[in-house]
């Protein structure tokens, strides 16, 4: 069914006569005819009485002319719906995150603010994609979540504190220190780590690295070659242990162990990094709505 059909039906109905109706609608009487015509033909009834001057309803027009009446109205409604909707200009928001794990209220927060803008479009990356640097200063990337960064606030890049969380041990199932709860990293004299892949953006590799060497334990490194998501399975395949953030600890590999490590020195903190003359409105529609549900600290 087309809805001129209903526009014709519902004007005739209206009109003293077939001319009075084509001319109101802007088409010939011929048309406006063969659009009842069609309705009548669909709908397999009569709407107007046959020789009446007029336009007479028929007793089964004179029903349906309400319902026709609440079609077209519904239909100009999603009609215009749509037509805002095709009108309204959408965006983009170019994000990028380090690390394989995201905490759960940023994950939340995402699906929140893509149903509250549904206009704007957020294209995800990760540190395979670009580095910070790389991903800030070439424009391609709006906002970059990375652990630990290094000063930027010299070259024009706002850093934002995120969450801070300590970095405790993952252990295969069968290790020796399995059964503890908490332990000191002297503990873990001679093993071997497995520390973060080598990925364009190396903040959260250095850091591991960073903190090996200042515990002044001897140690050895585990380098095979895995995508961030997969590097905690070669704990579950007994290849060494590594760092995994205790925030976290409801997402761990099978047959494996987290265990508390009692240093403070082992924090890692994610901040979110990005321009601070970027134009883009949506990265300050996303900063203001993170900051009013989450709170924000410049750095």
């Amino acid at each position: 069914m087309e809805f001129s059909w209903l526009e014709a039906f519902i004007e005739l109905a209206q009109s003293d006569s077939i001319r009075a109706c084509s001319k109101k609608l802007g088409i010939s009487p011929s048309s406006v005819s063969a659009r009842i015509q069609s309705l009548e033909n669909y709908l397999g009834t009569t709407l107007f009485a046959k020789g009446a001057h007029g336009s007479a309803l028929t007793p089964q027009g004179r029903v349906y002319l309400d319902y026709a009446k609440q079609l077209l109205k519904k239909w100009n409604i999603i009609s215009d719906t749509v037509k805002q909707a095709s009108e309204t200009p959408s965006s983009s928001l170019d994000l990028a995150f380090q690390g394989c794990q995201k905490p759960s209220f940023i994950i939340r927060f995402l699906e929140k603010f893509t149903e509250n803008h549904p206009n704007i479009v957020l294209n995800l990356y990760d540190d395979r994609d670009f580095s910070l640097a790389e991903g800030i200063e070439s424009g391609k990337v709006d906002a970059y979540f990375t652990h630990n960064p290094p000063d930027s606030s010299g070259k024009g890049l706002a850093k934002q504190f995120i969450t801070s969380c300590p970095l405790d041990i993952l252990v295969p199932a069968r290790h020796r220190l399995v059964s503890r709860n908490v332990i000191n990293i002297n503990e873990l004299e001679g093993e071997t780590f497995i520390l973060y892949p080598e990925t364009k953006e190396p903040s959260l590799r250095n850091l591991q690295q960073s903190l090996l060497n200042s515990s002044e334990i001897r140690y050895s490194l585990f380098e095979g070659v895995a995508a961030p998501e997969y590097a905690p399975l070669y704990v579950q395949m007994n290849y060494g242990i590594t760092f995994f953030p205790r925030n976290l600890s409801d997402v761990i590999p099978p047959k494996t162990s987290l265990i508390e490590l009692n240093d403070e020195k082992f924090i890692s903190t994610i901040f979110m990094v990005y321009r601070k003359s970027n134009p883009n409105p949506a990265l300050k529609t996303f900063i203001s709505e993170y900051n009013n549900e989450h709170g924000g600290q410049h750095l």
